[in-house]
């Protein structure tokens, strides 16, 4: 059986009261009286507070990390409470303001979860049309004009028809004296091709005849040309 301890008796047993965690909120006022100073958060009914708090509780239910949720949730209820009930804190009883602790910027990043950087960027964007699709898009890069990789690629097939289709445009129609050269030079082709299919069809009907004759090519030619030669 455990023994007991005479503080075993008091109302108010600090041995229950977990320090990790109560640092973590030290720590997390402190970052937030560095970034609101003044006692701010006396100004909001307490009844926001609350609301804050369980806005926490029910992120973290639900799987949230973003931020330290259960430490802002506790925050939230020391400021509900204290607004609440109308109790000053420790450092506003004490005649001289208690030293701030100076916190580095990775320190902060950790207490808030980047929020700080995130809401950093998050002004920093700019609000754009896409110049292909016309959807509302955000962007930290002021040269950007596409919602997507699909919109740019979009956009470059359209730039290479409209330099193809100006290409073509200028394209000046050939000197009149070109035209005729080529003109002619066509017609030397034509004739060139009408003497070689005649040609083909000599040749043709003087192996046909040569066959019909059972004589060779070579034969059947040299006696047409004989035979020629005797009519002369």
């Amino acid at each position: 059986m455990a023994e007991k301890y005479p503080q075993d008796e008091e109302k108010n047993e600090y041995r229950y009261i977990d320090f990790a965690w109560l640092d973590e909120i030290a720590m997390g006022l402190t970052a937030g009286a560095k970034k609101h100073p003044g006692e701010t958060w006396r100004e909001i009914p307490a009844r926001e507070h609350v609301a804050r708090a369980i806005r926490h509780l029910s992120m973290h239910q639900t799987g949230d990390s973003s931020e330290p949720h259960l430490i802002n949730a506790s925050m939230r209820c020391m400021m509900a409470f204290a607004t609440a009930t109308g109790r000053a804190t420790v450092a506003e009883r004490t005649e001289k303001a208690a030293p701030q602790v100076a916190i580095t910027a990775e320190e902060m990043a950790m207490l808030t979860g980047g929020t700080e950087a995130r809401r950093e960027r998050k002004a920093k964007l700019v609000k754009k049309v896409c110049a292909v699709c016309g959807k509302s898009f955000e962007t930290d890069c002021g040269a950007r004009k596409y919602c997507s990789h699909e919109c740019r690629k979009e956009a470059e097939c359209r730039q290479y028809e409209e330099r193809y289709a100006r290409k073509i445009a200028k394209k000046e129609p050939k000197p009149e004296k070109e035209a005729s050269r080529t003109k002619a030079e066509a017609l030397a082709k034509e004739a060139e091709e009408a003497r070689r299919k005649e040609s083909m069809t000599r040749l043709a009907e003087n192996g046909r005849a040569a066959r019909e004759a059972g004589l060779s090519y070579g034969q059947y030619m040299a006696k047409k040309r004989m035979a020629k030669g005797e009519d002369a």
